[in-house]
């Protein structure tokens, strides 16, 4: 992370819209290491749980972090990440266009009952009209 948090812009590829801004970053080595890797390390800050089982800000120890640097350096990996993004582009390109047409679906829906609602309302209201009409029409008889 090399600058502040943007709370004011959002990154477009989160699958869920719960997380909001954006940080700026600067990669240092990027490269798909297996999780499997670094299970073996253990942060005594985390309930000595495997530093797989970390979550966001979690605090690394010096000792720990050097051994993860380490693994990440000398694992011979085949992919990146930067190999996945035009997947990852694609499905989310997909996702959007998928959450429009169920907008519009449900815009088509919510019109349909509307324009229901409006005619059977006109219904009943001329119903009671006609009522009233041939109550008026009904002969007194003497």
């Amino acid at each position: 992370m090399v600058g502040p948090v943007d709370f004011d812009n959002d990154a477009d590829y989160w699958q869920q819209d719960r997380w909001s801004g954006q940080f700026p970053v600067q990669w240092h080595i990027i490269k798909d290491v297996p999780n499997s890797q670094f299970r073996h390390i253990l942060l005594e800050n985390n309930e000595n749980k495997p530093v797989t089982h970390s979550r966001d800000s979690q605090e690394v120890k010096l000792e720990q972090g050097i051994e993860m640097l380490k693994i990440f350096k000398d694992y011979d990996a085949e992919t990146s990440i930067l190999d996945d993004f035009n997947f990852y582009d694609e499905r989310e390109m997909t996702f959007q266009e998928k959450k429009a047409r169920q907008r519009v679906s449900s815009t088509k829906n919510d019109s349909v009952e509307l324009a229901d609602a409006s005619i059977k309302k006109l219904s009943e209201n001329l119903g009671e009209a006609l009522q009233l009409e041939d109550c008026k029409e009904v002969p007194k008889t003497e």
